[in-house]
């Protein structure tokens, strides 16, 4: 990975940092019963696609690239990023 993607990464990770923590402590605020359905609620729909996914008979492929590329997507829309797949 070329030196100027890596320094922005880190940049990217700080700035992530620092807004999850303002975040967080704004979430603070709330009482943790008016939180928790709605974390258990997106969680539980990221499973569910998740599962979908793994179901798929239109997915064949001997190594499950496809199953793992689309798990990926799935866990990116719900806002969980991982860079083991990038380009």
């Amino acid at each position: 990975m070329p030196a100027d993607k890596i320094a922005h990464e880190i940049s990217r990770d700080a700035y992530a940092k620092a807004i999850g923590d303002l975040v967080l402590n704004y979430i603070d605020e709330f009482h943790p019963n008016e939180l928790s359905p709605l974390a258990e609620f997106e969680a539980f729909h990221t499973l569910c696609k998740i599962k979908t996914i793994l179901d798929s008979d239109g997915l064949e492929d001997r190594e499950c690239f496809c199953r793992i590329d689309r798990i990926i997507k799935a866990l990116g829309e719900s806002g969980i990023y991982t860079h083991r797949h990038d380009s």
